[in-house]
């Protein structure tokens, strides 16, 4: 009856471990899985950031343009602003004073008198 035990308890024995084995078997699968799924994750992470990368360079592109363009603009403005006094301009401009002066002053003796 000994014997019979033993091998019983051999037999429990065994498929304990192969039932172990098995769901180790299945585990493996699943890393398996689980590690081509990170593959796949690191990849399209991989990609992602290129275009990130890419994306950025195009906005500091666009942005120096912007700003070149801006400049541009601006220094347009300050040359057309910038009228040349020429000495006839300036005469003009001086008689056109006196006589507005002049034209005050007879306005207010007219007024006082």
């Amino acid at each position: 009856m000994t014997s019979s035990e033993s091998s019983k308890e051999s037999y429990d024995r065994g498929v304990v471990a192969g039932g172990v084995e098995q769901r180790l078997a299945g585990h493996d699968k699943h890393f398996a899985a689980i590690n081509g799924s990170l593959d796949r994750i690191s990849g399209t992470l991989k990609e992602f950031l290129v275009k990130q990368n890419e994306m950025m360079l195009e906005i500091q592109r666009l942005t120096q343009d912007i700003v070149s363009m801006r400049e541009t603009e601006i220094a347009k403005l300050n040359t057309q602003v910038a009228i040349p006094w020429s000495p006839w301009l300036q005469l003009l401009v001086v008689v056109a004073g006196i006589g507005i002066v002049i034209g005050m002053v007879a306005g207010i003796i007219a007024i006082i008198n």
